[in-house]
């Protein structure tokens, strides 16, 4: 049997599946599993490993945030059709973010880049996807400005996995329930950059749903299970 350890540090886990498929088909494409810590100062760390068939990515992913969603740091490492292409280690201090890539073919490179107060990390794997609309006004409404720090999705060419700041238009759409193969949700429709639209659910902005219409894409939250209090506990 295991043994079930007291946990200090963490009050709050969830664990989910995603399922990846084609909007007008159903076609599966691939699945993504994640878990999402919330510690006792109130930041959250989500890893993330996504397979995809089409595409032939696996992408592992650890990102870590601040009480309020704005990103501290994160780690990447990823493969695509059977080539090892790079590991990325991202990190924030202040307005700065530096980026040190490892590839198999041109080495060690680096970045720093400027990101403003409020901004948020594309993981690629999507369990993050929910965190993008952390400082948008609710209370204004309509469409507004946010921006991210977006690395390359395949980690193509010499920058591999770097990334871009981009700003995006993102607008809430309405209150709704999202029904999904975990269960029925409350949640907040964002539209993102014109293209993505994105149901996001509780005080955790757990993602249940995602749509990119230009690229049949869909993303729909399979599996949830949450532990908070005495449950958030290390098994063994």
């Amino acid at each position: 049997p295991g043994l079930s350890i007291a946990q200090d540090n963490v009050v709050k886990t969830i664990r989910g599946k995603y399922l990846y498929q084609t909007l007008k088909e159903h076609r599966p494409r691939g699945a993504e599993e994640w878990v999402m810590t919330k510690y006792v100062d109130g930041s959250r760390t989500v890893r993330m490993m996504v397979t995809i068939g089409d595409t032939g990515v696996q992408r592992d992913v650890v990102l870590t945030v601040d009480p309020s969603y704005r990103p501290k740091e994160a780690y990447a490492r990823l493969w695509v059709k059977g080539k090892y292409v790079g590991s990325a280690v991202y990190s924030v201090h202040g307005d700065k973010l530096d980026a040190i890539v490892i590839t198999p073919n041109n080495g060690r490179i680096t970045q720093e880049v400027n990101v403003p107060q409020n901004f948020s990390f594309v993981a690629h794997p999507i369990a993050g996807d929910g965190w993008h609309f952390w400082y948008y006004n609710q209370e204004r409404g309509g469409e507004q400005d946010v921006t991210v720090y977006n690395p390359d999705t395949l980690g193509a060419g010499s920058g591999s996995l770097l990334g871009v700041v981009q700003s995006l238009k993102a607008k809430f759409v309405g209150d709704e329930e999202t029904d999904v193969p975990a269960g029925k949700y409350p949640s907040r429709h964002y539209e993102l950059g014109g293209a993505f639209n994105i149901w996001v659910s509780g005080e955790d902005n757990v993602m249940v749903r995602m749509t990119l219409a230009p690229a049949n894409a869909e993303y729909l939250l399979r599996s949830e299970e949450r532990r908070v209090g005495k449950e958030c506990r290390s098994r063994w």
